[in-house]
């Protein structure tokens, strides 16, 4: 599944409003980070995500895609009828 991103820097950016903001689960504040510094249109490997993000499966991330999904932070659309991820670098 691609990642898009609004621009493509080798540097991350992040709010300090995410960092602070007491609702988000670290891991949820973790995962955005990573997918914000993925290449853009990347294909992610959730198995390596969430190795980073330090949880066991690829299934375990799901919750935090939902939680980051629920705060405006990213959105699950399709693309040409393929499932794509929009990481924002602030709520929406």
């Amino acid at each position: 599944m691609p990642v898009r991103r609004p621009r493509q820097s080798p540097f991350v950016a992040v709010d300090r409003d995410l960092i602070l903001d007491g609702c988000l689960s670290p891991i949820s504040k973790l995962l955005h980070i990573v997918l914000l510094a993925l290449p853009e249109d990347a294909d992610i490997d959730f198995a390596a995500t969430a190795a980073l993000v330090g949880v066991h499966t690829a299934g375990e991330l799901e919750k935090h895609l939902e939680e980051l999904t629920d705060a405006g932070l990213l959105e699950k659309g399709t693309q040409d009828g393929e499932p794509v991820l929009t990481v924002h670098e602030a709520a929406s």
